[in-house]
């Protein structure tokens, strides 16, 4: 079983960032700070909408190409 992207990112995030913020903290607070949630949400919907507005750009490019002429002709 391979475990998706997103999920590999946060993971990444998590082992780079929690020993900064604890090392280098000004103020002590929890792992789990209050509105942890709404950074969760954040990066989710952050990930999902990048990467679906880059697949929608390629596919618009790619059938854009046969309307243009002369790309019609490259192809």
């Amino acid at each position: 079983m391979e475990i998706p992207d997103v999920i590999k990112g946060i993971i990444i995030l998590i082992f780079v960032f929690v020993p900064i913020e604890k090392a280098l903290a000004v103020h002590h607070q929890k792992l789990l700070r209050e509105g942890w949630f709404t950074d969760l949400c954040y990066y989710f919907s952050g990930y999902f909408i990048g990467h679906g507005t880059t697949k929608l750009l390629i596919v618009f490019v790619l059938f854009s190409q046969r309307s243009i002429p002369i790309m019609s002709k490259l192809a």
